[in-house]
């Protein structure tokens, strides 16, 4: 018997199998790609447009089949992807520091943010991927020459403890300089678990903020795995789901103009 035909005899099985090996080929993809070209993050896009077409060379039919069937295997490929992200994140930080960036793989020094009109603020945190007693968080804002107006906080937060803390303006030291420079900086006097830790500044004038990693201890891969599918695993079974529903919608849509173009005998 060809191939083929075992496989749409048994499509309850091939389908999905089918179906999350291509996607999670895609995905692939389209992570390793997207450094070099963001066309290569359309491979994405193509995953629902593969599981469909494997469900129609299959002859896997019925509408409710596939799209429980369809649900099913994106929050599969959803959470293939996540854990791809997660071996991203968790390479990057150990072993790539220096080279990454943007917000969320930024190493201690976090990226410039303009929280007024004119006024830009850096962050550091230090020590960086070491365990400590201690940890400083500083931010600078540059032609400043006075305190921006309105009220200011720094919140930390960790990925996977649970740990926030919420420090105030009064808490926070803050230091005028006579080149417009503010320096705003906190001490947590905590020893705290391994994990990803989150710092970031508040301030309400043009409700703007600005985010860094740190402190950052060791933390295992299922803790960059929460974090990857915190961010990545809701929003891909949306988008997946989204462009699989137009399919099936334009499929049946198709199959009944065949039938009513075709005369009965």
């Amino acid at each position: 018997m060809p191939i083929v035909s075992i496989l749409r005899e048994h499509n309850k099985i091939s389908v999905p199998v089918i179906s999350v090996l291509v996607s999670s080929l895609l995905y692939f993809l389209a992570i390793v790609g997207s450094p070099f070209s963001t066309e290569f993050e359309l491979f994405e896009l193509l995953i629902p447009v593969a599981v469909f077409l494997v469900m129609h060379y299959l002859n896997f039919w019925g509408v409710k089949k596939r799209v429980v069937y369809g649900f099913a295997i994106f929050v599969v490929v959803s959470l293939v992807g996540s854990a791809m992200w997660a071996g991203i994140l968790y390479e990057n930080l150990y072993h790539n520091s220096n080279e990454v960036s943007g917000p969320l793989y930024a190493p201690n020094q976090a990226i410039s943010s303009k929280i007024n009109p004119g006024i830009y603020a850096y962050a550091n945190e230090t020590p960086y991927l070491t365990s400590s007693t201690s940890y400083n968080i500083t931010i600078v804002m540059t032609n400043a020459s006075t305190v921006p107006s309105g009220n200011y906080w720094l919140r930390i937060q960790g990925f996977s403890t649970g740990f926030s803390d919420n420090v105030s303006k009064a808490n926070l030291t803050t230091v005028v300089k006579g080149n417009g420079t503010v320096i705003v900086y906190y001490n947590l006097k905590e020893a705290l678990n391994p994990d990803l830790y989150v710092y970031t500044f508040y301030i309400t004038a043009n409700n703007n903020s600005i985010s860094g990693l740190g402190p950052l201890l060791y933390f295992p891969y299922s803790s960059a795995l929460v974090i990857m599918i915190y961010k990545y695993f809701v929003g891909d079974i949306i988008l997946f789901g989204l462009i699989f529903a137009v399919g099936i919608f334009i499929g049946r849509s198709i199959e009944n103009a065949k039938k009513v173009r075709t005369p009965s005998r």
